[in-house]
């Protein structure tokens, strides 16, 4: 019986053990990475979640990305043709495009899902 409780032991110490070093490991890259992406992406961003968009106000001509967190490709097409489309945005890949360099609003829309609209500032 000795024998069974020193090998239990043993056993939830080795778990312990394995469970504490990966898990810390799991944490800190996606914190990392994380970090990295958001100081490399610090512009202005339209964010697509839940098959809507965010508003943003920018400067003539800025590079803006688009963040899509569906589960589902979207577009940021303008209603008027030519003036920007950031093309299909796939789940987790952003996408840029630039903005226009005249001030004013400018309406946009996704391409796929009649019911999305956005509006985007130029100042």
């Amino acid at each position: 019986m000795t024998t069974r409780r020193v090998a239990a032991v043993g056993l939830l110490m080795l778990l312990t053990a394995c469970s504490g070093s990966s898990g810390t490991t799991a944490v800190n890259q996606p914190t990392t990475a994380a970090t990295s992406s958001a100081t490399a992406d610090s512009g202005p961003t339209i964010t697509i979640k839940a098959f809507r968009y965010t508003s943003q106000q920018v400067a003539p001509g800025t590079t803006i990305t688009v963040r899509n967190l569906d589960d589902t490709d979207h577009t940021v097409t303008s209603d008027v043709s030519g003036q920007f489309d950031a093309g299909d945005v796939k789940s987790g890949t952003p996408k840029t495009f630039t903005a226009p360099t005249k001030p004013g609003t400018y309406a946009f829309h996704c391409n796929f899902h009649a019911s999305m609209h956005g509006s985007l500032t130029v100042t």
